[in-house]
């Protein structure tokens, strides 16, 4: 019965472990039965029988192959047996509340984990963020660098390019520019000296392209 058993909760994720492998009892109890080499104990912690081998030094939940110990069972008393069961239920309870505790841990270091890496990420988006913020405005104020704000309407600004002495017409939002008035530009005035500074700038530029 009990061996069966043993047999059965060995083979599943979460049963009894195989923490005897390799060593002797550990207080000498009185063998159960002996076939050849091998002797059969009872775990009285866990319920079950194993076996130990002192030729070899290796002890194991499994009857050995070569060795015969089915008449142990009729050793054990009807009371024993129930004792034994009930050791052995409690043993497989305490596993299993182990395992879920170790699985619930598990649980919480991956959502500690997870929840940190979310973190680092938006704190990269923000930090991306800034730089093409700063990037934006560093290309802006290189376009507008060689130009005079003369107007300015919603995202519309009316500049001089002081290279080519013409008015031209730049968007905040979309950073593209455009020599034609969008519509909708009201009017402005330059002044006197300001048209003529134009003129002349824009003839000497033509003359030299």
């Amino acid at each position: 019965l009990f061996s069966s058993t043993t047999n059965l909760y060995n083979s599943t994720d979460g049963g009894v472990d195989a923490s005897l492998a390799g060593s002797a009892p550990a207080s000498d109890p009185k063998a159960l039965g002996t076939s050849g080499d091998w002797s059969a104990y009872l775990d009285e912690s866990k319920g079950l029988i194993y076996y130990f081998n002192p030729v070899i030094g290796v002890s194991k939940w499994e009857a050995p192959e070569d060795a015969d110990f089915s008449s142990i069972q009729m050793n054990l008393g009807a009371a024993k047996k129930v004792e034994m069961r009930e050791r052995l239920k409690n043993y497989l309870e305490e596993r299993l509340n182990d395992s879920s505790t170790d699985f619930i841990g598990s649980m919480q270091d991956d959502r500690r984990e997870m929840e940190w890496k979310r973190k680092e990420a938006g704190e990269k988006l923000k930090m991306n963020k800034s730089k093409l913020e700063s990037s934006t405005k560093k290309v802006v104020a290189n376009k507008t660098g060689n130009s005079d704000n003369v107007s300015e309407w919603k995202e519309w600004q009316a500049l001089i390019d002081n290279k080519r002495g013409q008015i031209y017409y730049y968007n905040k939002n979309t950073r593209k520019s455009s020599w034609e008035r969008p519509d909708g530009f009201p009017d402005f005035k330059l002044s006197a000296s300001k048209r003529v500074a134009l003129e002349e700038q824009n003839k000497r530029f033509l003359e030299r392209h």
